[in-house]
C-alpha cells in the first residue's frame, strides 16, 4: 500500500471513530461576587455571568448583599453578593451561545417583602424551563431570616437537563387541585438565588484536531488525483 494513501487513511480512521466519543462537560458555578455586578436592575436588563446572561421580568431585582434588603427579612448565612427578585419576580437565564446546558444545582431562599402578609396559600418555588413535569419545591413564607437551602438532588435536578433557559420564580399551590400559579401572590413572592451549577458539554480539542487532520489529508489526496488522474481512485476504509 501507498504510504501517503495508507496515512490518509489512518488520520481519517480516527477522526470518524473519535467524532461519536461523548462530548466532554464543563460545569460552571455562577456567583454574583463580581463587584461590578452590585445593582438595581430593571425588569429585562441583560446581566453578563460569563458564558451566560440572566436577567429580572417584571419589577426587576436586585444583586446585593443582606445589608441591602430590609432587617426583619433579609436571610442569614451567606455575607456574600445575591440576586433578588423583587416582588413577584422571575430570574431568567441562558447561555450567551444559545447551546443548551444542565442544571445541576443552585442555592435558594425565600425572602418575605415587609409589607405584604403571607398569602393564604401555600408557595412553591417553580423552575420553568424543564420538563413538563418538573414540580417544585415548597415555601414556607412565614420563616423571616431563614438561610439559603442548596438544592442539587440528582433526581430533582434530572428535568432540567439539555435546557437552552430557565426561569425561576415563585408561584402559589392550590391544595386541592395541586395546580401552580394559579392565584396572584402580590409582593409575596420575593426570592434570592447563589452559586447556581450549570453543565454545558465543550468540544474536545482533540476531536476537533484530528477531524482537521483527516479533512486536510482528504482534500490533498483530491488534489493530488486531479493532477495525476491515472491514479487509481482513492478508497475509504469500511468500518
Amino acid at each position: 500500500m501507498h504510504c501517503k494513501t495508507w496515512r490518509l487513511r489512518a488520520a481519517l480512521a480516527i477522526a470518524v471513530a473519535t467524532a461519536w466519543l461523548p462530548a466532554a462537560q464543563a460545569a460552571d458555578t455562577l456567583t454574583f461576587d463580581e463587584p461590578a455586578l452590585a445593582n438595581l436592575y430593571a425588569g429585562f436588563e441583560e446581566i453578563a455571568l460569563g458564558d451566560y446572561r440572566a436577567y429580572f421580568q417584571s419589577d426587576g431585582g436586585l444583586i446585593g448583599t443582606a445589608d441591602d434588603l430590609p432587617a426583619s427579612t433579609a436571610p442569614l448565612g451567606n455575607p456574600t453578593p445575591f440576586a433578588t427578585a423583587l416582588n413577584s419576580g422571575v430570574f431568567s437565564l441562558f447561555r450567551a451561545d444559545g447551546a443548551a446546558f444542565d442544571l445541576l444545582g443552585f442555592d435558594f431562599v425565600h425572602v418575605p417583602h415587609p409589607d405584604s402578609p403571607p398569602p393564604p396559600y401555600p408557595m412553591v418555588l417553580v423552575i420553568l424551563g424543564g420538563s413538563e413535569d418538573a414540580g417544585g419545591w415548597l415555601v414556607d413564607p412565614t420563616a423571616t431570616n431563614q438561610s439559603f437551602t442548596r438544592y442539587s438532588d440528582p433526581a430533582q435536578m434530572a428535568p432540567f437537563r439539555n435546557v437552552t433557559s430557565l426561569n425561576f420564580t415563585i408561584c402559589s399551590l392550590d391544595p386541592e387541585t395541586q395546580e401552580v400559579c394559579t392565584f396572584n401572590l402580590g409582593s409575596a413572592g420575593q426570592f434570592a438565588l447563589d452559586n447556581i451549577t450549570l453543565q454545558s458539554p465543550v468540544p474536545e480539542p482533540a476531536v476537533a484536531w484530528l477531524w482537521a487532520a483527516g479533512l486536510g489529508a482528504l482534500w490533498l489526496r483530491r488534489r493530488q488525483q486531479t493532477l495525476s488522474p491515472s491514479r487509481a481512485p482513492l478508497a475509504l476504509p469500511v468500518a
